[in-house]
């Protein structure tokens, strides 16, 4: 292991036993087996069969970014056939295609100056090169070209002037954690692993870009630690018990204060908790008999979402950090997830955010939940208009 990597020994002694101090649950509790008879389609006189070849032209959304100045909405999504990036005016509007491959593409980030970054696969061999394109349309730069190591997941600086990415060699089991000069192109590996069944995933830039929040996990996701690793020197710290304990960090607030984290409980149930960072304690953030686990920040650290699986449906939650309460997103029940991958699917005012929503009769579509008004509507429209919800049934 990396010599330079120094437990946080003396911080995190009380850790474990804040986060198993947690209530302890047993999961969803046992129901009686529903009664065939009692289950009744609805009647809709007004819908049509749908046709089951429609089904196969449903397009997908892989990914979603704000521009910085809000007035853009970029995508990735496979209209021609391919997922590419696409802008689309954040007010609505038909998207305009900004990249032609047929690789695929997406993992998308913006720098305050309106640098759209992505990753882009290298003949569907899943080592991925990353790439920069002005939001404004024009040539396509490839940052990386390396087409030996594999470079995923960028995330920008508050200043514009980094990125942090997950770097893995062809050849080897584990990804570290990289940082890039966005002007000279200069790289720097932070992160050494030498065991075989470890590996560093990046979560997000804290300290105004001093520090990255890491994880440091094993591939049967057994046992997974939070750290936090200094930039300029590549020294990093555990913020949880780095053997032992199985902590997960999803999101950072930029003061560094807050990680938004999952942990599991004595019986086993993942849940959703907020770790702060000066005191080690994890602070459930909806005790539940559900799995949970979480998204991202707003702006401002004030806002957190995190998602609830009840069921088989997932549904998000925003929860404020000063109240400690949370509340459902105003989405139709079904499978809701943050569309960004890089932490960008809050609007740059923190007051809107996207989501990707689908149903069983709702194909995979981008959605913009308004926070101020509570509101939620779809941006797109990736199904065709034989797959509208208002002609099929909802699940139950």
């Amino acid at each position: 292991m990396n010599g330079r990597i120094i437990a946080g020994v003396g911080m995190i002694a009380g850790l474990a036993l804040a986060a198993r101090a947690a209530p302890v649950l047993e999961g969803p509790p046992p129901r009686p087996l529903t009664d065939p008879a009692s289950v009744v389609s609805p009647a809709n006189p007004d819908a049509a069969p749908a046709p089951i070849a429609d089904l196969y032209y449903v397009r997908g959304l892989a990914d979603a970014a704000w521009s910085p100045d809000g007035r853009w909405i970029v995508i990735a999504t496979n209209l021609t056939g391919r997922y590419n990036l696409w802008r689309m005016p954040a007010e609505g509007g038909f998207p305009e295609q900004l990249t032609v491959s047929d690789d695929r593409q997406n993992g998308i980030a913006i720098t305050p100056g309106g640098e759209i970054l992505f990753e882009s696969d290298l003949a569907g061999a899943e080592i991925y090169d990353l790439w920069a394109t002005p939001i404004s349309g024009g040539r396509s730069v490839n940052l990386t070209a390396t087409p030996e190591v594999s470079e995923t997941g960028a995330l920008v600086s508050p200043d514009g002037r980094l990125i942090a990415f997950d770097r893995r060699p062809k050849a080897s089991p584990s990804t570290d954690i990289a940082v890039m000069d966005l002007k000279t192109h200069e790289t720097h590996v932070l992160t050494h692993e030498a065991a075989p069944d470890r590996t560093w995933t990046r979560v997000g830039f804290i300290d105004g870009g001093r520090a990255l929040i890491a994880n440091r996990s094993d591939f049967n996701d057994t046992t997974s630690a939070v750290w936090r690793i200094e930039v300029a020197s590549g020294q990093a710290k555990a913020l949880t018990p780095p053997t032992g304990e199985n902590i997960e960090a999803g999101a950072a607030a930029s003061d560094g204060r807050f990680v938004a984290v999952r942990f599991y409980t004595k019986a086993g149930v993942r849940q959703a908790g907020l770790l702060d960072t000066a005191s080690g304690k994890i602070t459930p953030l909806k005790p539940d008999v559900w799995e949970q686990s979480v998204d991202d920040f707003s702006p401002d650290g004030r806002t957190l979402v995190f998602e609830s699986n009840v069921d088989g449906r997932q549904t998000l939650y925003a929860y404020v950090v000063a109240t400690g309460t949370s509340r459902a997103l105003p989405l139709p029940p079904g499978l809701s997830f943050l569309a960004s991958a890089g932490g960008e699917a809050f609007s740059p005012d923190g007051t809107k955010v996207l989501v990707s929503h689908q149903a069983s009769n709702a194909s995979p579509e981008l959605w913009v939940v308004d926070l101020k008004a509570w509101t939620a509507a779809p941006a797109t429209r990736l199904g065709l208009a034989s797959l509208s919800p208002r002609g099929l049934p909802a699940s139950q």
